[in-house]
Parts: structure tokens; C-alpha cells; sequence
């Protein structure tokens, strides 16, 4: 009884502390202005059914780097995603676990393992009228937002 309290203690403690993580970081769609021609923004925590309908209405096409299942989710249950994404780039894994369909259907994924390296591959896309969308999600979501932010100057 007593390991019971202590975990169901533990596991409130845990609880907790995320929240004070997600309610850290703002979970709004942030404008970061313009980079390399770019039109940057940073969204940590979205709403797939916001994060759809934003990523539809972008006037430019939109090279988006985030994690594998929020990429993932989005563009299988909200396929009219799909043609406005000129990149996706995946920081989280280092490989990709789309459906094939999916991966036809998408002009390019990269899965490339970090922040950095996304960033990296980004820049092919330099100077071209685009929208440069990052995303995240979960506990590490505020350090992974400071470093978008530090890496795009």
C-alpha cells in the first residue's frame, strides 16, 4: 500500500512538473519575421487541427521542420497539407516511418536526426519566396525552441 502512495505521489510530482514545462513555453504560432527571404515562425505544442488549417493558408509553400509523428499525423489525417509542403524536415529520428503513399506524396522528407542538421538542409531553400515553419512538442519543447531560435539568428 504504502509503494502505491509513493508512486501515485511520484507520478503527481511528474505530472506537475510538465505542466510547469508546457506552461513555460507559449503555445501560440509565433512570428519570428523574415530570414533568407523566408517567412519564419516557431510553434511549440500545436493543435493538429489548427496546425492543418495554418499550414493550408500559408500564401507561400512551406518547408517545415518538426518532429516525425506531429509530420506524420498532420499530413495523413490532413492530406490537403501535403501540396503546400515543399520540404519536410524531421529533427527528432534519423529515419523515416511514413506509409510509402505518404512519402510518394510529399516532394521531399528528410529525416535528419537533429535541429542543426535541418537547419542545414534548409538552406537549399534560401532566398526563394517560402514559409519556414518549426514545430515541437513535449518536455524538451522550450530548450528545442531556443535553439530554433539561436540557429536562425
Amino acid at each position: 500500500m504504502k509503494k502505491t502512495t509513493t508512486t501515485s505521489k511520484v507520478d503527481r510530482l511528474i505530472e506537475q512538473r510538465r505542466e510547469q514545462l508546457r506552461s513555460v513555453v507559449n503555445n501560440d504560432l509565433q512570428g519570428l519575421g523574415k530570414r533568407e527571404g523566408m517567412d519564419v515562425f516557431s510553434w511549440p505544442n500545436p493543435h493538429f487541427d489548427k496546425l492543418s488549417t495554418m499550414i493550408s493558408s500559408f500564401p507561400f509553400p512551406v518547408i517545415w521542420i518538426g518532429k516525425h509523428e506531429q509530420i506524420r499525423c498532420t499530413t495523413t489525417y490532413y492530406p490537403e497539407t501535403i501540396g503546400k509542403i515543399e520540404a519536410a524536415l524531421i529533427y527528432d529520428r534519423s529515419q523515416i516511418n511514413f506509409k510509402v503513399e505518404l512519402i510518394d506524396q510529399l516532394k521531399t522528407v528528410i529525416a535528419t536526426g537533429s535541429i542543426e542538421s535541418a537547419m542545414k538542409v534548409r538552406e537549399s531553400w534560401a532566398g526563394q519566396k517560402m514559409v519556414l515553419l518549426f514545430s515541437t512538442e513535449g518536455e524538451f519543447s522550450a530548450k528545442e525552441l531556443e535553439e530554433f531560435e539561436r540557429l536562425i539568428g
